[in-house]
């Protein structure tokens, strides 16, 4: 996918960062029947961007939090918690 990264961000430790992610340019671009499912992998493809890592993990209150509203209606921006280890990248959700 070619878009640009919109996201600002926190650093917390070596290992944990603070991000707040932009979804909304290219949410727009996809089907209203289709968002959620997109944003989960849009989300995945800029943390795999960002952190340039192999392996990118949603959490399960992440994946919730964007499922929340349904289908059609994923929040526009995620404030995500990141936690780097060697190769993989486990993203959650900040409360």
């Amino acid at each position: 996918m070619g878009f640009s990264l919109n996201i600002s961000g926190h650093k917390l430790k070596d290992m944990e960062t603070i991000l707040t992610i932009n979804l909304r340019k290219q949410l727009v671009k996809t089907p209203k029947w289709d968002r959620s499912d997109a944003a989960t992998k849009i989300l995945k493809e800029i943390l795999r961007k960002k952190t340039k890592a192999e392996k990118v993990k949603i959490s399960k209150g992440l994946n919730e939090f964007i499922w929340k509203f349904g289908i059609k209606n994923p929040p526009t921006k995620v404030r995500v918690k990141i936690t780097t280890t060697d190769k993989l990248v486990t993203a959650d959700i900040m409360s």
